[in-house]
């Protein structure tokens, strides 16, 4: 049988090691990986039917390729797909300690790779994908202040052909993933 929920489709076919559970406490946790790096982790929540994808394993999705440039195979860290109303927001989110250049190629690197998931999703599983709007989420130490009151919304800049927002990165706040829909 063919499933038709998106978020129910991409659980039951994406492999348990490119997806991040929710923790006991309900939330997301989004890690860097390197060991030098001082953003280390942001945690998400939400209320709603929520995918999360990792692209940031051992298990290599690239292999295909020849190339061993290191931009060839950028990712980010972290992938939501978050459907709202009619539309599907996925957000693309990079944790950065200080060096921000790389990061809108990560983001739209990661952009590619989630077209083609979408794309196979909907040939296969005969799933209608709804509006895709891809937002970029880039936390930062470098980033200035969190924006302070609760009905403010992430403010974006379109940056190379991404709408991005530049978070700080801050280990003591959890992010609603709603403070990211605009």
């Amino acid at each position: 049988m063919k499933e038709k929920n998106l978020i129910v489709s991409l659980n039951n076919n994406i492999q348990d090691d490119f997806v991040i559970r929710r923790n006991n406490k309900g939330f997301w946790i989004v890690k860097e990986k390197h060991k030098d790096a001082k953003c280390k982790q942001i945690s998400f929540k939400s209320h709603g039917q929520v995918f999360v994808l990792t692209l940031d394993v051992k298990k290599s999705f690239t292999t295909i390729f020849k190339n061993s440039e290191p931009k060839f195979y950028s990712k980010c860290d972290a992938v939501f797909f978050v459907p709202v109303e009619n539309r599907l927001f996925v957000f693309l989110v990079e944790l950065k300690s200080q060096y921000l250049a790389d990061s809108i190629h990560q983001l739209k690197s990661s952009k590619n790779f989630v077209e083609y998931i979408l794309k196979q999703l909907e040939l296969s599983q005969s799933i209608t994908i709804p509006d895709v709007e891809y937002r970029g989420i880039v936390f930062s130490l470098r980033s200035a202040k969190k924006q302070t009151t609760k009905k403010e919304k992430a403010k974006y800049k379109e940056q190379n052909g991404l709408l991005v927002t530049f978070q700080p990165c801050d280990l003591n706040t959890s992010y609603s993933l709603e403070f990211f829909v605009d």
